[in-house]
């Protein structure tokens, strides 16, 4: 609450501390957040996300749309500002149990 209280804060000063990797148990089971033991495969996983990220967060993408069609991407539940300013970092979800490749 200090930090908000200082006055100046905009959307750069927050930041998201999602989990880069998520496990998720499958949906018979509910999609559960699953604890997992770090191993070589987890941490390279993790260590090219961090790479990407850092990418992003070095550009900036924006978009230049009339204001009347900024509205009407709020209307239909999309919010521009939320996520070209606080979702620009990535992170991957395994919703199989496990960390096994699945083709669809």
């Amino acid at each position: 609450i200090d930090f908000l209280l200082q006055g100046d804060v905009s959307p750069f000063d927050i930041e998201n501390t999602y989990p880069q990797i998520v496990l998720k148990s499958d949906k018979r089971s509910g999609k559960e957040i699953i604890a997992y033991q770090e191993t070589d495969s987890t941490q390279a996983m993790d260590s090219r996300i961090t790479d990407i990220n850092k990418v992003l967060l070095n550009h900036w993408a924006d978009l230049e749309i009339p204001h009347s069609d900024f509205i009407a991407l709020q209307d239909k539940g999309i919010h521009l500002q939320e996520t070209l300013y606080r979702r620009r970092k990535l992170h991957r979800v395994f919703n199989t149990d496990n960390f096994r490749y699945q083709k669809y």
